[in-house]
């Protein structure tokens, strides 16, 4: 049986354990509704880009709406850098290696975004990897932004983002963004468009779909390590209760065990 001693460090290391794990769950709690507020505001900015290039597409029939060669893909996959977040990870590469076989019967191009999914896909053939850093977004928006036109300027008909799309915060759900072919809205509007080019347009969708998706996930991923955190807390907490139990248990049979010691010597005498 454990001494005392043990128990006390036991239930010391555990304590030390518990505050780090409320201190993640702060954390996350406070970044989560910073990120929460730019993921609604940049959904707006993504919806007006959309609207914009479908209203470019409709008035230039001339424009391609798709590639040559309908089995080639471009594939980006969201995961986090960072882990303790529950299954916020293994959910989505789940998901999306179902995806994948469907995919990888045509041309695929695939794109990883995020530590903690590229060690799923190191032996995939035509891939890139990209880290996650949620303070650089933009950057990383830019370049992805500038492959996507690339990809649907030359040969690849569909572009698609999966990743978890936040939905309240206790709920994330794989989801499929289809990029491209984007489909033209059938509406009228009174205003003409002037000085927008097609390309311009094309690029500011692209990024803002990317960064929707970056933010979304990131909140996904937010709530996830905030719940999982709180989750650990508690799980400490019970530890700790069931620990001290045993120690009190422990120091109430030892002190008995002296008491009995000291009264059998005492009788002897």
């Amino acid at each position: 049986m454990p001494s005392l001693k043990d128990f006390k460090k036991r239930i010391h290391s555990i304590g030390a354990t518990q505050k780090l794990t409320r201190a993640m769950q702060l954390i996350a709690a406070n970044k989560l509704s910073k990120y929460h507020h730019m993921y609604l505001d940049n959904l707006e900015l993504k919806n007006l880009s959309q609207h914009i290039l479908t209203k470019i597409l409709s008035v230039n029939p001339n424009i391609p709406k798709s590639g040559q060669h309908p089995d080639k893909q471009l594939a980006v996959l969201i995961t986090s850098d960072k882990g303790l977040c529950g299954g916020y990870n293994a959910n989505v590469v789940k998901h999306f290696k179902s995806d994948l076989a469907k995919l990888i019967e045509g041309d695929t191009q695939l794109i990883v975004i995020g530590k903690k999914g590229q060690k799923y896909f190191k032996d995939f053939e035509n891939i890139e990897f990209y880290s996650n850093h949620l303070a650089d977004y933009r950057a990383l928006a830019d370049e992805l932004a500038d492959k996507m036109v690339e990809a649907v300027s030359g040969s690849l008909c569909g572009v698609s983002i999966y990743f978890n799309n936040f939905k309240n915060f206790v709920t994330h759900d794989y989801y499929e963004q289809v990029c491209w072919p984007i489909e033209i809205e059938e509406r009228q509007d009174d205003y003409i468009l002037d000085g927008v080019s097609y390309t311009d347009a094309l690029r500011m969708y692209f990024k803002t779909s990317i960064i929707s998706a970056l933010l979304s996930s990131a909140t996904s991923e937010l709530s996830a390590r905030m719940i999982a955190m709180d989750n650990a807390s508690k799980n400490a907490e019970s530890l700790i209760d069931k620990l001290t139990l045993q120690f009190n248990r422990s120091r109430q049979e030892l002190i008995t065990k002296e008491l009995i010691e000291i009264i059998s010597g005492a009788e002897a005498l």
